[in-house]
Parts: structure tokens; sequence; C-alpha cells
């Protein structure tokens, strides 16, 4: 039997998201005056299990990595 190293990793996701809702965000006066962006940022984290580590490989769930602009 081989040796077995530690195989589960962190995932950091950076991605966007829609800015909330709100009837005041729809005027125009009230989006330039808060300077309201129309998306935000959103940060998230999941796990992951080392697939081959010499490939570089791992597998996570779809829902972790869904809509990322960014993956660490």
């Amino acid at each position: 039997m081989e040796d077995v190293t530690p195989a589960i990793v962190n995932i950091a996701v950076r991605s966007r998201a829609s800015a909330e809702t709100n009837p005041l965000y729809n005027d125009p006066f009230f989006r330039r005056y808060f300077n309201l962006p129309e998306q935000q940022q959103r940060l998230s984290a999941g796990s992951s299990v080392i697939v081959d580590a010499g490939r570089g490989y791992i597998l996570t769930n779809h829902h972790v990595v869904a809509d990322a602009d960014e993956i660490g």
C-alpha cells in the first residue's frame, strides 16, 4: 500500500453579484449621488480534494466555482 499525504485543499473564489435591488436604486439621481455600483464583489471559499498532484488536478463541487472571475 502506498503512503498517503493530506489531500484536502482550500479554494478561494472571487466573483461578482448583482447589486441588491431596491426601488430607490432605479432613480438615476439617487444612483449618481450615492455612487452605487451595478455589481458587487463577492468572496467565497470551498474545499477540494487533490486527485493528481503531479498534474495539478483537484476535484470540487460546481457550486464552489460557478460564475467565478478568479480562483485561487
